[in-house]
Order: structure tokens, then C-alpha cells, then sequence
């Protein structure tokens, strides 16, 4: 069923979101997503339960219409792009700035080692890190770039750049992407002024 952003904030500020529908597909498994490592800037590959997620999202694609895909330039989401909609009559496109956020000297560590996160997302500042801000800003940038393109279009990236789309959409601040999770995004109508998301691939 398609799920309604649900807090007030929505109703009252205007996204700069373009308003154009599309679907977000995250990159699979790597052993760092595994081992719940920051990976950011990091070019981890794709492990065999990524592969594996990578080609079950293959037929949930055929239905869609997809008509343009865009791509982070590290290779877990080229990969995840090439087996999940590699066979789709619809050009790929690179986008740098889809890339995942920079973690610095904290990449290759454990999440729960970090105890800068949270204060990283309240807008501190720390060493080495992209700033979150900025960070939100260039994914926001960078999935615009990707909805000038015939739609629908697909966006292949990271955990981090579906922050920016959470946070532009207005969506539960709370919603993650899990590895190959593959959503559903329709804009605001004359009719209901807020966006609205689907998982097509909801976990068991």
C-alpha cells in the first residue's frame, strides 16, 4: 500500500524536491554492510547476498516503465544497476554527486563506535567528515539532475543520498533504505499536497 508522509511539517513548507514521480533502488550487501561498517566514500563491492538481492529485484522492475536509470558511480551501485535493471530497454547514466556521503577517517569502522553521529547530524562539525548539510544539499542536487531525465526514472544509490530524498519529500524522518530496497516516490497533486512512498519489496 502506498504510505502517506505523516507529520505536519509538510503541509506547511514547500519541497525543493522536483515533483516528479520515480523510484530509489539502494545498492545490495557488501561484507562492510555486513559487518556494519561506514563505508561511505569507500569502494566496496558487491558480496554474494548482494548479487543475489541485486537479481531479485530484476522482474519487479519489468512493469514500470522505466524509461531513464541513474547510477552513484561506486561500483556496489553500478553493479546492483547492471544486475537489477542492466536488461531494461532504458539508458544509464553516471551521476557523481549521487555518491554516498564521505566518513573520512571513520570510514571502515563500526557504527557503533561512533558516537559523533548523531551531533554529525545536528550539524556539528567533525574532522575530515562531509558536512551533513552539505551533504543533504548535493543529494538533493544530484537526484534533481537525475529527474531531468525521461521518466520514470530510477535512481541506484546509497543509504545516505535517500536521507536527502527523505528529507526533501518530507517523508517519516525515521524510514530507512535497507540494501536493495526498491521505493516508490509520487509527488504532491492539486489534491493531496504531499508526496507519497511505496516499498515494492517489503522484508519479510
Amino acid at each position: 500500500m502506498m504510505k502517506e508522509a505523516n507529520f505536519e511539517a509538510m503541509h506547511n513548507s514547500q519541497s525543493a524536491l522536483t515533483t516528479k514521480p520515480f523510484y530509489f533502488l539502494r545498492h545490495g550487501e557488501t561484507d562492510w554492510n555486513k559487518e556494519r561498517k561506514w563505508q561511505g566514500s569507500q569502494d566496496i563491492p558487491l558480496n554474494d547476498t548482494g548479487i543475489a538481492q541485486a537479481k531479485a529485484v530484476r522482474p519487479l522492475l519489468d512493469s514500470l516503465g522505466i524509461k531513464t536509470v541513474c547510477v552513484s558511480p561506486l561500483q556496489r551501485a553500478v553493479k546492483t544497476a547492471d544486475l537489477a535493471a542492466g536488461h531494461l530497454a532504458a539508458p544509464a547514466h553516471i551521476i557523481e554527486d549521487l555518491r554516498e556521503v564521505g566518513f573520512g577517517p571513520y570510514e571502515g569502522s563500526n557504527h557503533y563506535l561512533n558516537p559523533w553521529h548523531d551531533g554529525w547530524k545536528e550539524g556539528a562539525h567533525i574532522e575530515g567528515v562531509e558536512d551533513f548539510n552539505i551533504f543533504i544539499a548535493r543529494g538533493l542536487a544530484a537526484i534533481n539532475q537525475a529527474l531531468s531525465f525521461d521518466g520514470p526514472v530510477l535512481i541506484v544509490s546509497h543509504g545516505g543520498i535517500f536521507w536527502s530524498v527523505r528529507k526533501h519529500a518530507r517523508l517519516d524522518p525515521d524510514l530507512s533504505a535497507w540494501n536493495c530496497s526498491l521505493f516508490e516516490l509520487r509527488p504532491p497533486t492539486e489534491h493531496r499536497p504531499f508526496w507519497l512512498h511505496e516499498v515494492l519489496n517489503p522484508q519479510d
